[in-house]
């Protein structure tokens, strides 16, 4: 086998994430976090071709038997292996009733309008975008699932942050 000793790069630091205001698109209604390295600001404008190609991919009807029209984005300003800033979205959606479907889009080379390109086996939620995931887990089986599909405002209103 060759390749050298594995490195994980830098050590992990905990990462600051915001939730913000419900997107509505298409019958869709999605929550909305920003992670960002500590001390950033986010580049919303770098995002916006980017929600508009993820949104897009979005299926359509948003709401049928299975599908409930709900999920959430997250706007991640992360860093790539050599310490410069990437801008990504990880989109997700509950679908087939109690499946979370996920796709990742991708700021950089190789891309289309923007620079903005799907990442799918290039690029997957990394372990800051994982403590969002888990919270939509918990609060998804909460208020739709254990709610007999009832809570789904419950759900939408039950965010997650870390300072």
């Amino acid at each position: 086998m060759s390749g050298g000793a594995f490195s994980p790069g830098r050590p992990f630091t905990p990462r600051p994430v915001r939730a913000g205001a419900t997107i509505e698109c298409g019958g869709w209604r999605l929550k909305l976090y920003t992670i960002t390295v500590p001390g950033e600001t986010l580049d919303e404008a770098a995002y916006e071709p980017g929600m508009a190609l993820a949104l897009a991919s979005l299926p359509s009807p948003a709401v049928t038997t299975r599908r409930p029209g709900v999920g959430f984005v997250i706007r991640h300003q992360g860093l790539d292996a050599r310490g410069g800033r990437i801008p990504y979205l990880v989109l997700c959606w509950w679908d087939n009733a109690n499946e979370l479907f996920t796709e990742t889009f991708i700021q950089g080379e190789g891309g289309g309008r923007d620079g903005w390109f799907d990442a799918r086996g290039r690029g997957s939620p990394c372990v800051w975008d994982l403590e969002v995931i888990w919270h939509e887990r918990q609060a998804y089986v909460r208020h739709v699932l254990a709610a007999d599909g009832a809570g789904l405002d419950a759900y939408l209103d039950d965010t997650f942050e870390v300072a």
